[in-house]
Formats: C-alpha cells, sequence, structure tokens
C-alpha cells in the first residue's frame, strides 16, 4: 500500500514538472536578426543591448526606433569588424584603453571613478 503512494505521488510529480516545461515561454533556439555579408546578428545580441532600455517609460513608436537604432549601431559594428578584418587591422584592449584615456583627457573628460586615468 505505501509503494502505491509513493508510486501515486512520483506520477503526480511528473506530470507536474512535464506541465511546467512544456508551457514555458523558454527557447533553447535563438532566431538571427540580421545578415551582415557573411556574419549573423542574433535577437540574443539585440536582446542584450536592449537590457538598458526601459519599455514601461517609451511609447511603441519610441520604443520600435530605439530597437531599430540598437540594431543598425549592431550592424555597423559588424560592417566595421569585417572590414578591418580584411584589412588586418587589429588593436589590443590595450591599447584601445590607452587611445581611450588619451582622448577623454584632451577633451576635458574625467575617466570613471573607479578608473585611473594615468
Amino acid at each position: 500500500m505505501r509503494i502505491e503512494q509513493i508510486m501515486n505521488k512520483l506520477k503526480g510529480l511528473f506530470f507536474l514538472i512535464l506541465f511546467v516545461l512544456t508551457n514555458t515561454s523558454y527557447s533553447l533556439q535563438d532566431s538571427v536578426v540580421a545578415i551582415v555579408n557573411d556574419k549573423v546578428i542574433l535577437q540574443s545580441d539585440l536582446d542584450e543591448r536592449m537590457k538598458e532600455v526601459k519599455p514601461q517609460s517609451l511609447s511603441r513608436i519610441e520604443f520600435t526606433k530605439i530597437k531599430n537604432k540598437i540594431l543598425d549601431q549592431l550592424i555597423e559594428e559588424s560592417l566595421l569588424d569585417q572590414a578591418s578584418s580584411r584589412m588586418g587591422i587589429r588593436i589590443s584592449d590595450i591599447d584601445l584603453q590607452n587611445r581611450l584615456k588619451l582622448i577623454a583627457r584632451k577633451s576635458g573628460f574625467d575617466c570613471a571613478p573607479a578608473q585611473r586615468c594615468s
């Protein structure tokens, strides 16, 4: 009798888990939102950039405009990356940081409080 109760509880738990898994809106697939030459821009890339946007404070039109602008930026970055690769242009992270610090100093901007501009 006790084994039957355990089996019934396990069946119930199994169906509950199955129900939850089939009704979740999460997807393991990522869709392509743009193709730039031989590179793709995924929905997850766009979503990552859109994390900063607060849709509650925007109209639907404003939100769409911002989303399109961010997608345009991703496309432009991909084009620049592809062009620099074709030309053999490479820059290290350290070189980039140093150049940005130099530009910031020349422009009169302060570096972030957590960073030193030295």
